[in-house]
């Protein structure tokens, strides 16, 4: 590998992005990219997979202790199972 190119890999960084909620609270996953909720930034996709199962138990325990509307709880639930690890250099991002 030449050095530009490993260079380049080196500034990658990563999003965990997680969908919008309709109305009614269904997660959207099937909108572009774009158009998600950036949770949190990370220098690897490891601590992004991380801090995705982080979020999950976090917005699981959230909902437990503010006794959220139990519709809204279960889509926020039903959202952070559905987040992803988005390259920061993915052309999803960029929209349409």
């Amino acid at each position: 590998m030449k050095l530009r190119h490993a260079a380049a890999l080196a500034l990658v960084g990563w999003y965990l992005l997680v969908p919008p909620l309709s109305r009614d609270d269904v997660p959207q996953n099937y909108l572009p990219l774009a158009q998600w909720r950036l949770i949190a930034s990370y220098d690897t996709a490891a601590e992004c997979m991380a801090g995705s199962d982080g979020y999950l138990s976090g917005v699981k325990k959230g909902i437990a202790r503010y006794k959220t509307n139990l519709q809204t709880a279960e889509a926020l639930i039903r959202a952070a199972r559905e987040a992803q690890c988005i390259a920061t250099d993915d052309p999803r991002l960029k929209g349409t």
